[in-house]
């Protein structure tokens, strides 16, 4: 799938299909880390719905349990696939999960990134300092749907409305870059052209790749 990259230069592993797994592996990371005297901080990413699975709890539950340095952080679109929050989650927040586990939990404003920059900063240090672990949620609004499967309108009705607001907000972020000169709109340009062009290459080598035959499927299951 497109979102199984990894990147070993700067620490970043593949994730596995199953829904919510990786949390158990970014546990696992910061647990090997502490037996190696690594001074790292695991830093693991989801959504709300993923959080209902029973890997984030037993994860979360063992992280709490060793005070291990791990980041969860939960990007909380409110309807998950399909279904609204309320109907997801006993509690209002799913930081409110972390009291139970023994572990710092915040909810911030997911569509402002120096809130989420601040949350994750303050965690980072409060795990290498030995504090633990942190549950971050960052509440925000998912501009599209689920997927090309998924007709949201109906379910959500005021999708409209919503998407125009959170894109708005996002262009208030370009002008506050602008306003303290740390955006430059030529260097912006360069990098989108960059951007499409390494993209295109990829995709093309996609396409020109030899196809997996069933055989060696079925021998790489086994």
């Amino acid at each position: 799938m497109p979102g199984h990259f990894s990147q070993k230069k700067n620490r970043i592993l593949t994730q596995s299909s199953p829904v919510m797994t990786q949390a158990a592996h970014a546990v696992g990371v910061a647990l090997g880390a502490r037996l190696k005297g690594d001074d790292i901080v695991s830093f693991v990413t989801f959504g709300e719905g993923s959080s209902n699975q029973g890997d984030f709890h037993e994860a979360a539950n063992f992280a709490g349990v060793h005070k291990l340095p791990v980041i969860f952080m939960c990007e909380n679109n409110q309807y998950a696939i399909s279904v609204p929050t309320k109907k997801e989650l006993a509690c209002e927040r799913v930081s409110d999960r972390a009291k139970g586990y023994g572990m710092f939990g915040k909810t911030v404003d997911g569509n402002d990134p120096l809130a989420v920059y601040e949350a994750v900063k303050e965690a980072s240090e409060r795990a290498h300092s030995g504090g633990g672990p942190s549950l971050i949620e960052a509440l925000c609004y998912r501009l599209t749907p689920h997927s090309s499967d998924d007709n949201d309108m109906d379910y959500r009705r005021e999708r409209r409305s919503r998407c125009g607001e959170e894109k708005g907000r996002s262009f208030d972020f370009s002008r506050l870059l602008k306003r303290t000169e740390h955006f430059d709109q030529r260097e912006r340009n360069r990098n989108r052209k960059k951007n499409q062009k390494d993209c295109g290459r990829g995709n093309g080598l996609r396409r020109k790749g030899p196809i997996c035959r069933a055989g060696v499927i079925h021998a790489l299951c086994l």
